[in-house]
């Protein structure tokens, strides 16, 4: 009996000394997600009612106070207007804001398009009002267009990655 209530001493300890930084900036202790979900999956539509891109996790954490949705091991699948893939975002884990359907995703991100460009990085955001991928200002991004591989700082893309804004070059390699 003494080494359960030990044991679970420790638990407590362990659960309330957690302490998860939202997206806003708050700082929450011992924060505990609203939901929690596996294969998780979301869709945006455009106001016509065609598929934009879908999001999928193999996890997701949901926060109704914050409207943030946490995920891990996320994929985002962008659309044209015919309903055609136009690119392939990949990464470790990264966000969605449910009010504005912005999502960050970092940790080994890459991103495919159907015109064979691959941006590579480790942290990019995907402004939905805007409809553009964009990086900070500190994170390097490598953007592979056949045998021209480009690196640099703050950049700027369309979803299918066939306007790429590379602001701050810092090298390019031309095989």
């Amino acid at each position: 009996m003494k080494k359960v209530s030990i044991f679970l001493t420790v638990i407590v300890i362990l659960l309330s000394s957690c302490t998860i930084k939202l997206k806003s900036g708050k700082k929450t202790e011992g924060a505990v997600p609203d939901f929690i979900m596996g294969d998780f999956q979301y869709t945006s539509f455009s106001g016509s009612g065609k598929r934009e891109w879908v999001l999928k996790s193999s996890e997701a954490k949901m926060f109704d106070s914050s409207s943030e949705i946490f995920l891990y091991n996320m994929t985002m699948t962008f659309y044209n207007p015919n309903n055609v893939m136009q690119s392939f975002l990949s990464s470790d884990e990264g966000y969605v804001n449910k009010k504005n359907k912005n999502v960050t995703a970092t940790g080994n991100v890459k991103i495919f398009s159907e015109n064979g460009a691959v941006l590579i990085c480790k942290k990019v955001f995907w402004d939905n009002a805007n409809r553009i991928f964009y990086s900070d200002t500190n994170e390097q991004v490598t953007l592979i267009q056949g045998k021209t591989v480009i690196k640099g700082y703050r950049m700027k893309a369309d979803s299918g990655l066939k306007q790429v804004q590379i602001l701050d070059v810092t090298g390019a390699i031309k095989k």
